[in-house]
């Protein structure tokens, strides 16, 4: 049994009714406050990605709604994206350590830079998949915390 995984029915009706009452007018936005936590400070640069849905995720970034990078100065950091419609998104972000923007990978695909997720999913057995990352973007839900992992 892994972690905090939603059921693939459930997570397909949040998925269906998030897209009918928020993507069709998308009327109304907010700013989503990410805060990055567990980095190496005054190493590298945090490459994150939003994503609308599990197309692209979590590394095609071409296919992300929304992508950002920020210096990293101190063990956190907080980043906001503004005016992002209302609706369900995951995040993927990684510390890239060397400024080679990639995530540099062992032979068998294990990170060797600090990575994380929105919901902070178990990585026991791997990248996450979109479904243990996805959340509900809404009035009350305005800021996510990611706490980054090192293998």
């Amino acid at each position: 049994m892994r972690g905090r995984t939603f059921p693939s029915w459930l997570l397909a009706s949040l998925l269906l009714t998030a897209s009918l009452v928020y993507g069709q007018s998308n009327l109304e936005k907010e700013n989503l406050t990410l805060i990055v936590e567990g980095l190496i400070p005054n190493t590298g640069v945090l490459r994150v990605a939003l994503f609308q849905s599990a197309d692209g995720y979590p590394g095609n970034t071409k296919k992300a709604f929304s992508i950002c990078r920020a210096t990293v100065t101190a063990t956190s950091e907080t980043i906001t994206f503004e005016n992002i419609p209302l609706g369900p998104y995951a995040i993927s972000v990684y510390q890239d350590l060397n400024n080679d923007h990639r995530l540099n990978k062992s032979l068998i695909g294990i990170p060797k830079e600090p990575v994380g997720f929105s919901n902070d999913p178990s990585m026991r057995r791997g990248q996450p998949p979109f479904e243990d990352t996805v959340f509900l973007f809404n009035n009350r839900m305005k800021k996510i915390v990611i706490h980054m992992r090192t293998r």
